[in-house]
């Protein structure tokens, strides 16, 4: 719900900003796909860096344990700014210094963590139910004002869904400049690989948990921002001529309803949406350092907790950080959002490069110890193939996602650096980690598969070299399972 208003602002229209989130969206379904067929694969609860050093490489989960750390801490700077800015639709900067929201926003969602963690799972399950019926309640609301249920509102025909007129480096540009708000869209949708072995039946739940999550991705993310760009374009554009863009295109959509009140109650929905996400942010970030310190991968002191079972320092720490949220004392929020968002996008593509090539690993294990498909208890529709065009994809992003910052105004340097920051970082602890532990890539055929394994039963031994010369007949079954997975 935090989708740059200014993104629609572009003059060439919301299709090249619809292929982007559709792109976008497709990859995150094939990453959901390969994070679903490693983890099911586990009998005990694991995360992405430790399915890494199991089956890929030590230095590979080393480096995206902290890389998965550092994107959580950014997302709370990020939503905190989001949220000052977000205040400012009641309360100008210039009568409220941004520094009160912000510390008091910081002192709200530390106490949560640090009191109410235990009864988190109960609040993400409240609080993700009210988010879902807020949008779907928009999205309705949107389609019946498109179709013309309020004369006086805008008409989709009256929307400049596509500009003919722009030329294909300006359709260009909209379509690099929707990605990082693309990418924050999906964040964190690789936690569903965690949440599966937790179930009774992996062998079914996975399954059922993807299609569910691909249906949000497609209902709540594609769906929802076509209905809210038709009536928020033009609205964008009077808000452009006056200076004052908001926040959210959501809320510029409900502006164009010209139902009274109704534009205070949605902007007070998306702030207390931006203060969860910061406050969910913040718990997996302190969880994710409490791990690290156990697996000796973070320094043990951040394993401490108090008399509650709380990891006091890894919280102390991990909110010491989020205090980069008070650089909106000294910047426009809007530019800050988007060099946080920058950051945040970059780490979550490095997040989902492990995942696919974690995946990768783990499939040319299974093949090189020969165990077929049969015995997996979720098989990713595409296999392979599914992989290598997400992994192609997330190089693409990384290449094209910066074009925009190439304008006829010069060049954004900071928001370059921000967008390739967590490069060098990646590459500089992978590297480190193998020059100081001499550790290597994990030999496919030493990989620890059965280490922990689902409990189904294995084939015999007879029986496991059962379909490893399919060619045609392997790819026609994993369409007809793709096309099982969607539509029944």
């Amino acid at each position: 719900m935090l989708l740059p208003a200014n993104s629609l602002t572009t003059g060439t229209g919301i299709f090249p900003i619809i292929v982007a989130y559709t792109f976008v969206g497709v990859v995150v379904y094939l990453v959901l796909c390969a994070t679903g067929e490693v983890a099911s694969w586990s009998s005990v609860q694991s995360t992405v860096a430790g399915h890494a050093v199991r089956f890929c490489d030590p230095a590979l989960g080393f480096a995206i344990s902290w890389i998965y750390w550092l994107k959580y801490v950014v997302v709370v700077p990020n939503q905190l700014t989001a949220a000052a800015s977000l205040i400012s639709f009641w309360a100008e900067t210039q009568r409220v210094n941004a520094g009160v929201w912000i510390t008091a926003f910081l002192i709200i969602i530390i106490t949560a963590n640090y009191y109410a963690s235990p009864f988190f799972g109960t609040y993400e399950v409240v609080l993700s139910s009210f988010k879902i019926l807020v949008v779907l309640g928009i999205v309705i609301l949107c389609v019946a004002l498109a179709v013309g249920i309020r004369p006086e509102a805008l008409h989709w025909r009256d929307s400049n869904l596509y500009n003919e007129d722009a030329e294909w480096p300006e359709h260009l540009y909209a379509f690099c400049d929707t990605l990082p708000s693309a990418i924050l869209a999906y964040l964190g949708s690789e936690m569903i690989g965690m949440t599966i072995v937790q179930t009774q039946d992996p062998r079914k739940t996975t399954a059922r948990a993807i299609r569910l999550t691909s249906y949000r991705i497609v209902v709540l993310n594609i769906v929802s921002f076509i209905v809210v760009a038709v009536l928020a374009l033009n609205g964008l554009v009077k808000s452009n001529e006056n200076g004052n863009i908001p926040m959210s295109a959501f809320l510029v959509a409900i502006q164009m309803a010209g139902i009274p009140v109704l534009p205070h109650i949605v902007n007070a929905c998306i702030l207390l949406f931006a203060l969860s996400s910061a406050t969910s942010g913040l718990h997996v970030a302190t969880g994710t350092l409490y791990r690290m310190s156990l697996d000796k991968k973070a320094p043990a002191c951040l394993s401490f907790t108090d008399r509650r079972g709380i990891p006091i320092s890894g919280l102390c720490l991990s909110s010491c950080l989020a205090t980069l949220a008070y650089l909106n004392v000294f910047a426009d929020s809007k530019f800050l959002f988007r060099y946080f968002m920058n950051l945040v996008t970059m780490l979550s593509i490095l997040t989902w490069v492990s995942v696919l090539a974690t995946h990768l690993s783990f499939d040319q294990a299974r093949r090189a110890q020969r165990i077929p498909d049969e015995v997996l208890v979720f098989k990713a529709p595409l296999g392979q193939l599914g992989s290598w065009v997400a992994l192609v994809s997330c190089v693409m992003i990384t290449l094209f996602r910066t074009f925009d910052v190439f304008n006829h105004h010069g060049v954004d340097y900071t928001a370059f650096a921000t967008s390739y920051l967590g490069l060098p970082l990646y590459f500089s602890l992978i590297i480190g980690y193998k020059a100081t532990t001499r550790c290597r890539k994990v030999d496919p055929t030493e990989a620890g598969l059965f280490n922990h394994a689902a409990p189904i039963e294995a084939p015999r031994s007879g029986s496991l070299s059962v379909g490893f010369e399919k060619s045609f007949d392997a790819h026609k079954q994993r369409v007809k399972q793709f096309v099982k997975l969607w539509v029944l």
